[in-house]
């Protein structure tokens, strides 16, 4: 994700981005969330590819999911809240400026 996003790649980053959420619902355990994940990735893949400002914050998107995996990865059950926290304040502030940040 952060070498398309780099590269201004779009659609690959919206396509990683969406493997990345299926990954997370799949190993969840919950089958529920799995399932409105299934219900609304299609939607949430058209909706971004049209926006006419989807480019702006690419590199903060990719960069905001792989701060999320590697605390995954350590395990730190802590640093995801937070972490979460600080990017959906991060998306309004986007969408208050203008850019929007899936």
């Amino acid at each position: 994700m952060t070498e398309a996003s780099r590269g201004g790649d779009v659609a690959q980053v919206v396509e990683q981005d969406a493997r990345f959420h299926e990954m997370l619902y799949e190993h969840s355990g919950n089958p529920l969330l799995r399932r409105i994940h299934q219900t609304i990735s299609a939607q949430f893949r058209i909706a971004v590819i049209q926006d006419d400002s989807r480019d702006a914050g690419l590199q903060e998107i990719a960069g905001a999911h792989a701060q999320l995996l590697e605390a995954i990865e350590r395990g730190d059950v802590h640093a995801a809240p937070p972490y979460l926290e600080r990017a959906a304040e991060s998306r309004r502030a986007s969408r208050s400026a203008g850019r929007t940040a899936w």
